[in-house]
């Protein structure tokens, strides 16, 4: 009896092993063009069965399948495939079940497949399998377009020959393989669990797609520091968004690739425009008081839609010159023929904290170089710090056409508008003004003629300050008071207004003269940049 249950194991074991596997499209073919080996014939590389079986979490380590791909340009070549065609009726003693392509369950027993085991495996008969109809039976369709025969191409194989003017975006290949199945038998007789084949013919068919990305990723980059009250980066418009891998069409967890955003500066000047008190070290990022060092990868199921990420509370106010890249990731660069393609090897919390650390980026666009944005937290109040004339010292009187130079100096980050009597006067793009300013003097009735120029400074929570100016024959006076902050956040009023003619706090105007000349040329850019 232990004889018998050994050889009866054996037979059990020796008949599963001779089970023949059901056949496919393979799209891996050795030897389909010349120099050919090893399933390398398909262009680009990230169809190469090297490629294509890289990644075990992928479940393609057997190359039974084709996963999706990224490519930029390719012109003046074509991406191309090859394929030989299989069903899994085209093989004498082939075993196939639910799940083979093409073989699917009958209506009536889709129930019965969810409650209990499902249908059976049904084996090929000899001599009765399906067979492909000949050299004009594969076809493909690319997207929406019309189906064009495939070009026979060595060792049993056809070439599957793509435009190369596709358009950005998602491309889909269908192909396709008739097969004559009209002598199809099995063992039980599959009709009664699956679904029938044709009576004389049978189209089976893959599907195989492709990303091309030949543009540089993309986003709108713009910073609030109002809102929360902390530095905010705020995302939108962003390009392309993440793709998800598919084998054959069926989705795969996992993204192609997904948008990147890289963000970098440091601290270069105080509210008031003076110089940092403490310059900024890269490599000491980790402290976040006044350097930013952050990766911001898009979450793999974003969709569009605008995005928020506050920065660290530790950042000091101040201006910053801050940098700025859009660019795509993938932990797959096997599956991806991008522009630029190359590794994230930083090593400090920027990358490991964010995930990104030995993943790959392409596609890079830098949106900022070294912008000068302001961070000023919401509750701190902007005041004025200098006021004066560097051309018109006490005591000087002003002829008509003279050229008078004002300048003014605030505590806070945002830009200025001016008029000179009521008209708007600008020396700064987009309708804006800085300090220095210099005015043209207009026509005098008398001695009591009265001219001004008013300085309106709206900071980038929207608060608005002034500083006042009046010139006549006997002179400039400044007729707004200098301000400081008190240690409870309260202004408290330093110089005062209505000071006599050439003002006040013209030293400290001429001590950061040049500092607050470039800070308020970029403050009439900050708005553009915020909210």
């Amino acid at each position: 009896m232990r004889l018998l249950a050994v050889v009866v194991l054996a037979a059990i074991v020796a008949g599963a092993a001779a089970q023949q596997r059901p056949n496919d499209f393979n799209f891996f073919p050795s030897g389909a063009q010349p120099d050919c080996t090893n399933g390398d014939c398909s262009f680009p590389g990230a169809w190469h069965r090297r490629n294509q079986t890289t990644y075990k979490k992928l479940g393609n380590a057997d190359g039974h399948g084709v996963l999706k791909i990224a490519v930029s340009d390719y012109y003046p070549a074509g991406p191309t495939l090859y394929v030989i065609p299989g069903a899994w009726c085209d093989s004498s003693g082939a075993v196939a079940g639910a799940g083979t392509n093409g073989l699917k369950p009958r209506n009536s027993r889709r129930r019965a497949l969810a409650e209990a085991r499902g249908p059976p495996a049904v084996t090929v008969h000899g001599g009765a399998n399906c067979f492909i109809t000949g050299d004009d039976a594969v076809s493909y369709r690319v997207g929406n377009n019309k189906a064009q025969i495939a070009e026979r191409a060595r060792g049993g194989a056809w070439k599957i020959a793509l435009p190369n003017d596709m358009t950005d975006g998602e491309t889909c290949v269908e192909v396709y393989a008739t097969y004559d199945t009209s002598k199809v038998v099995t063992s039980p007789p599959y009709e009664q669990y699956y679904e029938p084949l044709g009576e004389e013919t049978t189209v089976f068919s893959r599907k195989v797609c492709l990303y091309k990305l030949t543009k540089q990723a993309d986003a709108t980059l713009k910073f609030d520091m109002c809102t929360s009250n902390k530095f905010t980066l705020n995302i939108s418009s962003i390009s392309p968004l993440p793709v998800n891998i598919t084998m054959y069409d069926e989705p795969l967890p996992a993204n192609l690739f997904r948008p990147l955003i890289k963000m970098w500066g440091g601290k270069v000047s105080e509210l008031d425009g003076s110089p940092a008190g403490e310059a900024y070290d890269e490599l000491s990022s980790r402290s976040e008081a006044n350097y930013i060092a952050k990766y911001f990868p898009i979450s793999p199921g974003y969709q569009g839609g605008p995005l928020s990420f506050p920065l660290s509370d530790k950042l000091q106010e101040g201006y910053y010159e801050v940098s700025a890249v859009v660019s795509v990731i993938t932990g797959f660069p096997a599956l991806t023929n991008l522009t630029g393609l190359n590794q994230i090897t930083q090593d400090d919390a920027s990358g490991v904290n964010s995930g990104v650390t030995g993943m790959y980026e392409a596609a890079s666009r830098l949106i900022h170089n070294a912008t000068l944005v302001g961070v000023q937290k919401n509750s701190t109040l902007t005041t004025l710090s200098a006021i004066s004339s560097s051309s018109h010292a006490k005591g000087k009187p002003v002829e008509a056409g003279d050229k008078i130079v004002l300048n003014w100096r605030f505590r806070g980050i945002g830009s200025a508008t001016c008029t000179h009597d009521g008209a708007a006067v600008s020396n700064a793009p987009r309708g804006k003004c800085v300090a220095p300013m210099t005015i043209t003097a207009k026509d005098f009735g008398g001695e009591d003629t009265r001219h001004t120029v008013v300085v309106t400074f709206t900071d980038v929570c929207g608060r608005v300050r002034t500083a006042d100016f009046e010139y006549t024959q006997r002179g400039v006076k400044t007729l707004t008071a200098t301000e400081s902050l008190n240690a409870d956040g309260s202004i408290r009023i330093v110089g005062a207004g209505l000071a006599g003619f050439h003002g006040n706090g013209a030293a400290p105007a001429r001590a950061a003269g040049g500092a607050a000349a470039l800070l308020g040329a970029a403050a009439a850019l900050l708005l553009a940049l915020v909210l």
